[in-house]
């Protein structure tokens, strides 16, 4: 998505999170703390990442702040409920500052935390790009764990002159969701014919 409307991004990002927080209502309540390696982050941990981020790294720097990203710690949110409400309070707070945000500002430059300027709509895109990440990971872990979590990969399927996406794992299809005829990946489906379900 590309705006330079802070109302438009805000609304366009809120949908974006509404679906992050339904796949987190899928975490069981006593698997919250699980990981599915000893090297790898909780299930708790990537919602607190999601959150902690949002407001504090990406909420900082369109202020021309420095990040002040906590990281994704127990120690800022444990248990279900409390991390729900802290996913949604970080949200609140982040959405408050985005839609404070006048033209000028989002066409100007917000410094990342590595020092790189980037256009602040930019940085903003980024952010939701990230979202996809560990929104991605978290149905994985859920059905590695034996949860009821949902399958995130979509492939290409040729049918007849149209290439269509079609969801793995034996869930339906997305009626109407195909492919740009003429694309390149509609011409040559296979092994990078495939793109991540935004839940």
């Amino acid at each position: 998505m590309v705006t330079r409307d802070a109302a438009e991004f805000v609304e366009y990002w809120r949908g974006v999170r509404h679906r992050t927080r339904r796949l987190v209502l899928l975490i069981p309540a006593d698997r919250l703390e699980w990981a599915p390696a000893a090297d790898r982050w909780t299930l708790g941990d990537l919602v607190r990442h999601l959150a902690a981020i949002e407001r504090w790294m990406y909420g900082e720097n369109v202020q021309g702040r420095p990040s002040r990203y906590p990281g994704p710690g127990e120690e800022l949110a444990t248990g279900l409920d409390e991390v729900l409400g802290y996913l949604d309070r970080m949200h609140a707070e982040s959405c408050a500052i985005f839609a404070g945000l006048p033209p000028k500002q989002l066409a100007g430059k917000s410094v990342t935390p590595a020092g790189t300027p980037i256009t602040t709509y930019k940085w903003l895109r980024a952010m939701v790009e990230h979202e996809a990440h560990p929104r991605g990971q978290d149905p994985s872990d859920i059905r590695a764990d034996g949860g009821r979590g949902p399958s995130p990969v979509l492939e290409l399927r040729s049918v007849g002159p149209r290439t269509t996406l079609g969801v793995t794992s034996g869930c339906r299809a997305i009626p109407g969701l195909r492919t740009r005829r003429g694309s390149a990946a509609a011409r040559r489906p296979g092994p990078h014919s495939r793109a991540v379900l935004a839940w």
